[in-house]
């Protein structure tokens, strides 16, 4: 789905962080990839450099989804 998409903005949280362990912002380079940060630290995954870390991952979230969002997909 998001290889077809545009815009596409993958938001990982809780144990969904471990998925930047098998190269989804590789896979995906179109996609903006965001994770949070007090799961990162939790879980000792560090982000690199194309994962976007913000200081308050649910307020950018929210935001995304209010004012960028026409479709919005959770797992």
């Amino acid at each position: 789905m998001a290889v077809r998409s545009e815009n596409v903005r993958l938001y990982l949280a809780g144990d969904g962080v471990y998925h930047l362990l098998t190269g989804i912002p590789e896979e995906l380079p179109e996609c903006k990839v965001y994770a949070c940060k007090e799961d990162l630290e939790a879980r000792a995954i560090k982000a690199g450099d194309k994962v976007i870390v913000p200081d308050n991952f649910y307020a950018t979230l929210m935001d995304d989804i209010m004012e960028h969002s026409s479709h919005t997909y959770t797992f």
